[in-house]
């Protein structure tokens, strides 16, 4: 179905587009660090290892937003061990994430700076060194205690929950034909990847998709290659027709549109919802609809608008 799109509790947001983003995994917590809340505070035991369990604890929390939090002897350890490819790739000055990167001599300090309440942080911060020294987590059962939070400057690290994965989209055959409603394949279309839908089910293994993306892009081919010879191929289509349309600069527009989606999808279309909710939505998307289909008709067509027009559409 369509409204089975898992997250991913790792998430870079673009420095100069906050609707764009990509996965830049930190692994703080391997070697003691932890994550908080836009409230300060701890929310899942940071070392689960079936990743879905922290991706919905993340899409609860405000904003569905948290706070890597770290010392320098925690990154000296991750580095040791392998395990900073991503905090060494992405997240040092100068780098692709340093635009979501914080540092204080203080608790207090970062905790001004991330936007956090600087009393709950610190609360937070001293319950853990004394999970730490007592080898004994009673909030959420976390077993590793590598280094306490107690040496500074502290650094964050701010990580959204990103979208990564749509599970819905266009049912195919054994051969990725695409199926009518009536479960019969269309002569020539096929689909692979992340555009079908009832692969996984509601959710899919790690790196599975990239795995169906390859094994059904090979599979169409062979398939089409075995009727290219029985196959028409039509001739002389015109070009396009860009009378009367004009490059746009409303770039803005079709950013602000994007956002404005976005919100209405996560106000009213996430996780609790109602039909009060979904007809608001549906009523706020159909204004969205009408002013993009406005500006794409008089517009030469580009790769951002065209998005758009397609995000509308799947919303």
């Amino acid at each position: 179905a369509m409204d089975a799109i898992p997250t991913f509790p790792m998430g870079l947001v673009a420095r100069d587009d906050d609707t764009r983003g990509q996965i830049a995994s930190t692994y703080t917590w391997k070697t003691g660090g932890i994550v908080v809340n836009q409230n300060g505070e701890r929310f899942c035991n940071e070392t689960e290892d079936v990743v879905s369990i922290r991706e919905v604890a993340l899409e609860k929390q405000p904003e569905a937003v948290l706070y890597d939090i770290y010392t320098d002897k925690i990154l000296a350890d991750q580095i040791a061990a392998g395990a900073g490819v991503f905090m060494q790739y992405y997240f040092f000055e100068g780098g692709a994430g340093d635009h979501v990167m914080y540092k204080s001599e203080t608790i207090e300090g970062l905790a001004e700076k991330i936007g956090v309440p600087a009393e709950t942080f610190a609360a937070t911060m001293n319950a853990w060194n004394g999970y730490v020294a007592a080898k004994n987590d009673p909030d959420f059962g976390r077993v590793s205690f590598t280094n306490p939070l107690n040496n500074a400057p502290y650094y964050a690290i701010k990580v959204t929950a990103g979208i990564h994965h749509t599970m819905g989209g266009l049912k195919i055959n054994e051969n990725t034909e695409v199926l009518t409603a009536e479960g019969t394949a269309i002569p020539g279309l096929y689909a692979a990847g992340e555009v079908t839908g009832g692969v996984h089910g509601a959710n899919r293994l790690a790196s599975n998709s990239l795995i169906e993306a390859v094994v059904y892009a090979d599979q169409a081919a062979k398939h089409a290659i075995e009727r290219f010879e029985r196959t028409e191929i039509q001739e002389g289509i015109p070009d396009w027709n860009f009378e009367g349309t004009s490059n746009t600069e409303e770039m803005l527009l079709i950013l602000q549109s994007k956002r404005e989606m976005q919100q209405i999808m996560s106000n009213y279309v996430g996780i609790v919802r109602s039909n009060l909710y979904l007809k608001r939505a549906m009523r706020r998307l159909e204004i969205l609809w009408h002013e993009t289909e406005e500006l794409y008709n008089k517009t030469t067509p580009n790769r951002d608008l065209c998005e758009l027009r397609n995000m509308i559409a799947v919303a």
